[in-house]
Formats: structure tokens, C-alpha cells, sequence
């Protein structure tokens, strides 16, 4: 069967596979598609800022255009990866020998944190660019800064909940895969960044109750 590519599917038709009792997509996938609307916000948000008088700044600005544009194209494709290691789980546990379907289910595990892991470093690529927007955007724009920063904080949130989730389904404790532990904190650590973001946002919006 020709495999479904999420880039080629219509969003409703994307959200009714994610409400299907089906393996595929997730919340792995769910979460690389926040990313790559976060990335997207970021993106058209710097896209309505004016040209700058200075060169050099004029040029950080389409490197953070191109830059949130190609984070925004690959978000796709970071969902079908996590797609792919979830159906690796679904097989592995299909395999009739039980010695070899406990092993293939570690196995498939250990992948699917590894794959929520890279889409949490992939996200917290984008956190420099809203710490610097959060304090250089107005009124108008602001919101839309806060709306990716708490889109791209949920992203991250449920990637260090699948990372922690796989490693309990892998059997494997912390000693047998500390890079995957060391994963989950740094994910949560950006996920408060984030946060921190979003607050500043709304402490600059909030309306007064005076």
C-alpha cells in the first residue's frame, strides 16, 4: 500500500485519521504539526515586518523568514517519521514468538523515543527567534508571538511525554539509555522557556481591570 503523506492531506481528513482508534498519526505526529504551526506564525509575523535601514539587518530578517519557512516545510515530513516509528511498534508487537516480540517492542520503543527526541531539538530551535520577538513586536502582531510560543510549547511538552512514555515501554531504565533521559529534561526545560515567553506576551496584553 502506498504510503499516506501528510503534507498531501487535507487537515480534516488528517484530523479524522488522528481521532481514528488507527496507530498512525498520534501524538507524536500531532506534535510535529504544532511545531510546524508555530514555525509558520513566526514566519508570517516577520514576513509583515518592514525592510530595515541597515543591511546587516535587513539580512537577519529574511535569514529568520527563510529559516521559520524551512522548519514550517518540514514539520510534514517530522510527522510521517514519528508515523513510522509508531507503526514499527504496532508490527513488533504482532510477532507470535514472545521472546522476539518483547525484543522487537523494545526495539520499536527506543525508535519512537528517538524520534520524539529529535522533533523536541527540532522545535527548540525556534525558541531563540521568539525570545527576540517577544520584545521586538507590536500591539497588532504580539499575540500572534505568544500563539507560537505556546503552540511550540505544547509541541515540546508532548514530545518529552512521548519520550518518557516509549522509554517505560522499552524496559530500559535511565542507565541503559541516558541520552534519551538527558532528552526529556532538556525538552521540558524549553517547554518552560516557552511558558516564560507566553507570560511576557500576556503581561504585556492583559487589559486592565482598573
Amino acid at each position: 500500500m502506498e504510503r499516506r503523506l501528510t503534507a498531501d492531506e487535507p487537515i480534516s481528513e488528517w484530523l479524522h485519521a488522528l481521532a481514528s482508534t488507527g496507530a498512525n498519526p498520534g501524538g507524536g505526529a500531532a506534535a510535529a504539526l504544532m511545531a510546524g504551526m508555530a514555525a509558520a506564525l513566526v514566519e508570517m509575523v516577520v514576513a509583515y515586518r518592514k525592510p530595515h535601514a541597515s543591511r546587516e539587518e535587513e539580512i537577519r530578517r529574511r535569514c529568520v523568514e527563510a529559516f521559520s519557512a524551512a522548519m514550517r516545510e518540514t514539520a510534514p515530513g517530522m510527522a510521517d517519521e514519528d508515523e513510522a516509528a509508531s507503526s514499527g511498534f504496532a508490527a513488533a508487537s504482532l510477532q507470535a514468538d514472545a521472546e522476539r516480540r518483547s525484543a522487537a517492542m523494545r526495539m520499536a520503543s527506543l525508535a519512537a523515543a528517538e524520534s520524539s527526541a529529535a522533533l523536541g531539538r527540532f522545535a527548540a530551535d525556534l525558541v531563540p527567534v521568539l525570545e527576540e520577538l517577544v520584545d521586538d513586536t507590536g500591539t497588532l502582531l504580539l499575540a500572534d508571538v505568544g500563539t507560537a510560543a505556546a503552540t511550540l510549547a505544547a509541541s515540546t511538552r508532548a514530545a518529552a511525554l512521548n519520550v518518557g512514555t516509549d522509554l517505560r515501554l522499552s524496559g530500559v531504565d535511565g542507565s541503559g539509555r541516558s541520552d534519551l533521559v538527558d532528552a526529556f529534561d532538556d525538552l521540558e526545560a524549553t517547554t518552560r522557556e516557552l511558558e516564560a515567553i507566553v507570560d511576557r506576551v500576556r503581561e504585556r496584553i492583559a487589559p486592565s481591570r482598573g
